[in-house]
């Protein structure tokens, strides 16, 4: 089933276009994001037309030109969420092109977690080496004291409220 359909049910040129595109977006999607976002088709006949009459009904004397699809957008995105995604289209992969773009994720998954553990093991060494400094040094200082190289610590009195 298609969207973008003339009234009379025939398949619009841009339907073909839109299809091509849903097929490759969600492909794209499966393949950067993973398989927990869908992608759906939804008829947006006469969007650009509703836009204009809100946009002029706000403001009479507003060029339209230069918010019509955002405003279009708006309205599509309403009406998916009024319908409950109701009558929504969900954009299904051929399944060679599924299994290929959720291989390419798990890899991509598993790449990234993996640089994110060498990354982690980065900053605790660095944690680790500061430790170990800041301990040898405290060691120096106190050694230093005892041979009556330093002078020795004085101590903060507290004071009394």
């Amino acid at each position: 089933e298609r969207y973008s359909l003339h009234k009379n049910g025939t398949e619009a040129e841009m339907s073909i276009l839109a299809n091509s595109f849903a097929v490759n977006l969600t492909a794209l999607i499966l393949d950067q994001l993973g398989p927990k976002i869908d992608v759906f088709l939804w008829d947006e006949r006469y969007s650009s037309k509703y836009a204009i009459a809100r946009i002029k009904g706000i403001d009479p004397d507003q060029n339209t030109y230069k918010s019509i699809d955002g405003e279009a957008a708006c309205i599509i995105l309403e009406d998916f969420y009024r319908a409950n995604g109701c009558n929504a289209i969900q954009v299904v992969l051929a399944e060679e092109t599924r299994l290929k773009c959720l291989q390419q994720w798990k890899l991509r998954s598993k790449e990234k977690q993996r640089e994110m553990r060498l990354k982690k093991e980065q900053v605790e060494a660095k944690l680790l080496e500061r430790k170990q400094a800041r301990h040898r040094q405290c060691l120096e200082r106190a050694e230093l004291r005892t041979q009556g190289l330093l002078p020795k610590k004085k101590r903060k009195k507290k004071k009394r409220r």
